[in-house]
């Protein structure tokens, strides 16, 4: 266990200021408080950085009189507003489609986006702030050379107002950083996955650690959820104590490090062909220590038009673990329903969605 008892640059760590995102404005997403902050920051000559882990101008458009939502064709999830393209792009599969100009439901002209990306963080700021706005991701760093361009704009140390991704997390030194504002991190504390709050925590701390390096730093993190206990833990700065009752939760779940998992994952071109190949190695008998979850469909179900069924494998010990996965290959290879799919064993997965 290697413990990291001071900062890089002797600096004592900024403190995370916890404020209530329900209180922004509509079309606003930045509270007053964080737009003041940066206003100040600026006019004292120093740098401030605004993170929101999502690309695009808006993650969906919908229409405000029938309900309808641009959904991707080929993927259980939303088309992203990609403005400056003019087009709506699924980040998962790689779809894109043009913008509609009326409802395809019911005609209307009410389209509205909802939600923020980068795209439209850099526009509001632009229009607020009189300092310059740098967007660093991966759409805005397409062109070769255009990252190290950035980059360099920001090691002059000018007064400037960066928007990023987890581009900007880890690995960077701003002198001239003085305040960093933190923007929808409550996915990751409310995942599904089992290692969402620890993930959400870390990148949380590795962004807020871009703050006050030779400086006095300050950190603003909006949220919706300003009383969540394990998100509270994390803006404390206390990752020992976050990590402690993650750790209880897992051990009494029988959850990794206290248990193993191996994971099965099918799919398909129909939910009845993924689901009929884990049913039957399903029905395949395993030692009695193996915990068998499944098998159900995968949280997205579809994606990049295939259906998609997981079943989980779970047991206190390896030995164990791996007599199962051993009968359960060599019956899967053999088995005519997985001639139909494609499937793959997962073992100590990091992924479970």
């Amino acid at each position: 266990w290697l413990k990291l008892s001071q900062r890089a640059t002797d600096q004592g760590r900024p403190p995370i200021e916890i404020l209530d995102g329900t209180l922004a404005a509509p079309g606003q997403p930045l509270l007053p408080q964080s737009l003041h902050a940066i206003k100040h920051c600026v006019e004292q000559g120093n740098q401030a950085l605004v993170f929101i882990n999502r690309r695009g101008y808006a993650p969906m458009i919908l229409c405000q009189d029938c309900g309808w939502q641009a959904d991707c064709r080929r993927c259980d999830s939303t088309l992203t507003w990609h403005r400056s393209e003019g087009s709506l792009r699924c980040h998962h599969c790689g779809y894109q489609q043009r913008v509609p100009p009326r409802c395809p439901e019911c005609g209307s002209s009410a389209i509205h986006e909802a939600g923020c990306g980068t795209e439209k963080i850099t526009e509001l700021l632009e229009q607020s702030q009189q300092a310059p706005v740098i967007r660093i991701d991966r759409d805005a760093t397409r062109r070769k050379g255009s990252l190290d361009a950035h980059l360099a704009t920001i090691q002059q140390g000018k007064p400037a107002v960066m928007v990023g991704t987890q581009m900007l997390a880890k690995g960077h030194h701003f002198p001239n950083l003085t305040l960093v504002v933190i923007l929808e991190m409550d996915a990751g504390f409310l995942s599904a996955d089992f290692r969402g709050p620890e993930q959400a925590a870390q990148l949380m701390l590795q962004v807020a650690g871009r703050s006050g390096r030779e400086g006095k730093g300050r950190v603003l993190l909006q949220t919706r959820h300003p009383d969540h206990p394990l998100l509270q833990l994390a803006a404390s700065g206390d990752y020992a104590a976050l990590a402690s009752d993650l750790l209880e939760e897992r051990k009494m779940a029988d959850l990794p490090p206290f248990g193993h998992l191996a994971l099965f994952r099918c799919e398909a071109m129909s939910m009845g062909k993924a689901m009929e190949f884990l049913q039957q190695l399903a029905g395949i008998p395993l030692p009695p220590d193996v915990h068998l979850l499944g098998p159900v469909p995968a949280p997205m179900e579809r994606r990049a038009g295939r259906y998609r069924t997981q079943m989980l494998l779970q047991c206190a010990q390896r030995a164990p673990l791996h007599q199962a996965i051993s009968v359960l290959l060599e019956q899967a290879r053999t088995l005519p329903a997985g001639r139909q799919c494609r499937w793959h064993l997962d073992v100590d997965p990091i992924d479970m969605l």
